[in-house]
């Protein structure tokens, strides 16, 4: 049975008898993607900055409540409620801003149960420290707020931007290092690529090819309620680390989304496992020095 929640603040970005959603490319199984044990399906309602409400579902598992695949949403988030009786998201602005790193610093911790990946997530820090203005360290004494990377037993997930705390990482043991990279990225305050207000510009959407329940997943910002303000920065990249494959969420094995102007595999977007010069522009200019 479907429950109904109300998403009361900005989505900043697993047993016996479960239902089985398969979210595996057709080449590939992609972590990011993966088949999650379901525990149940929510119909999430999403008050718009325009006061529509916009409806999803979203993914009960062991470990969260799941939105476009890897975007983990926290309970305090979310409020069972009545018809009718929705409460007010916080404003699309000052939600946009307050949930970016201050001063360009992002701490962490990596739990006792992902330790043995201990060298994996380094490996990834390392890159957007490399190419970023961030500064990815590990948490000290004096930190109130920190990303902590924890084991789970399937997919990888994340929260989006900085939480009230703690901001989770969540990595199975398929998760490879391109994987966490991309985690990382929504822990910093990055969406999917593919939810830009202007992407009708660059890519397709073949609706009827995608998975029952799943279309939310492919919805602009501002037709999933954030309006046309969020992270619609810097140029469009098909090879983003944060970009949707072309088989993602896909029911019959058919493109879900490819580029427009291209035909034949020339249309099929793959993305990087790495983190692009795109993506470190995009991140600087969230966080400019």
């Amino acid at each position: 049975m479907k429950k109904l929640f109300v998403l009361m603040l900005l989505l900043v970005g697993c047993g016996d008898g479960a239902l089985s959603v398969d979210y595996t490319e057709v080449e590939n199984v992609d972590p990011l993607f993966e088949d999650r044990p379901v525990l149940a399906l929510h119909e999430v309602r999403i008050p718009s900055v325009d006061g529509e409400i916009v409806e999803a579902t979203a993914i009960e598992s062991h470990d969260g409540i799941f939105l476009e695949g890897d975007i983990l949403i926290e309970p305090e988030h979310l409020v069972e409620t009545q018809e009718g009786d929705l409460q007010t998201r916080t404003n699309e602005l000052a939600a946009l801003h307050t949930n970016l790193w201050p001063n360009r610093v992002v701490p962490y911790v990596i739990a006792s149960s992902a330790r043995h990946r201990r060298a994996d997530i380094e490996a990834a820090i390392n890159v957007w420290n490399n190419k970023t203005n961030l500064r990815i360290r590990k948490k000290r004494a004096s930190d109130t707020h920190f990303v902590r990377f924890e084991k789970v037993a399937s997919g990888c997930s994340a929260n989006i931007g900085r939480q009230a705390k703690v901001t989770k990482v969540y990595i199975a043991n398929n998760c490879d290092r391109g994987a966490i990279r991309h985690e990382i990225g929504h822990a910093i305050g990055l969406w999917h690529t593919q939810s830009r207000t202007d992407r009708s510009k660059y890519v397709k959407i073949n609706w009827d090819n995608i998975k029952s329940g799943n279309a939310y997943n492919f919805k602009t910002y501002k037709g999933q309620g954030f309006g046309p303000y969020s992270r619609n920065v810097g140029s469009y990249q098909y090879g983003s680390l944060m970009h949707y494959s072309s088989y993602a969420f896909s029911r019959n094995g058919k493109p879900t989304i490819v580029k427009r102007g291209k035909t034949g595999s020339a249309r099929l977007i793959k993305p990087s496992r790495k983190l692009t010069d795109g993506d470190a522009a995009r991140v600087n200019k969230l966080y400019p020095k």
